[in-house]
């Protein structure tokens, strides 16, 4: 790791245990400037604790559908470190900065969190605003037409 890490950090894994989240948790769980936290599944009402809790979200994802969860820890004020998948990318047009998902390395996420950290993150949050809103309407605009067909 080759940025130092000053306040500490809590790395919390949550979903679905892959054999992915096995191998982190074996190279890091003891050689890290971190605390390793293994939810597994949780509730709809934990998750959105934690990301109001949090300050990043980190996507493992190697395939994603739509992306809703990015969209939600959006509207938690949660910063997303994303894959470079091309959904991840569609939604935050682009403008975030992406790590590889083929590539073995915590320690560049952990990097760029850092940095983050230091240099700030305001140029980023308008993307995660305009995100949100763009979606927040879209949903908004589903609800009333269901309502309305529901309403014969």
């Amino acid at each position: 790791m080759s940025a130092k890490v000053t306040k500490p950090i809590v790395l919390r894994l949550v979903g679905k245990e892959t054999l992915d989240t096995k191998d982190i948790m074996q190279k890091y769980i003891y050689n890290s400037d971190f605390e390793l936290d293994i939810k597994g599944y949780v509730s709809d009402s934990e998750l959105y604790e934690l990301y109001a809790q949090s300050k990043y979200i980190l996507f493992f994802s190697h395939s994603e559908g739509f992306g809703l969860p990015v969209v939600e820890a959006g509207f938690f004020n949660t910063f997303p470190i994303l894959s470079d998948l091309p959904v991840f990318k569609q939604l935050t047009n682009n403008a975030l900065f992406y790590y590889s998902y083929e590539r073995d390395n915590l320690d560049e996420i952990v990097d760029n969190i850092v940095n983050l950290e230091e240099d700030g993150k305001n140029q980023y949050f308008s993307v995660i605003e305009s995100m949100c809103d763009k979606y927040k309407k879209e949903y908004s605009n589903s609800a009333k037409r269901i309502c309305e067909l529901i309403k014969f």
